[in-house]
């Protein structure tokens, strides 16, 4: 049928706690395709001692399979990938 769309179900929401690098460095995400969406990421400073939570979605992108980046340097913090799996 034309105009259908695939509907997403919360099964398609994948959610990983990475250890954050210099910008521009891949991070790794197990599973993440260059055909799925990243929805947010949350940039935690520091990792030690966690005081603050910023927005770095606009900031990052899907590089290849397995892989994002930040154009911001997340040395010694951590990310919070929410990301949608188109594959499902």
């Amino acid at each position: 049928m034309s105009g259908m769309t695939k509907s997403k179900s919360a099964f398609n929401l994948k959610v990983d706690l990475v250890d954050g690098t210099t910008a521009d460095t891949n991070i790794a995400i197990t599973g993440i395709t260059t055909d799925d969406e990243l929805i947010f990421v949350g940039h935690f400073s520091t990792k030690a001692s966690i005081a603050t939570l910023v927005d770095d979605t606009a900031n990052c992108s899907i590089t290849s399979d397995g892989n994002i980046q930040s154009g911001t340097d997340t040395s010694s913090d951590l990310l919070q990938v929410f990301w949608v799996d188109n594959s499902l």
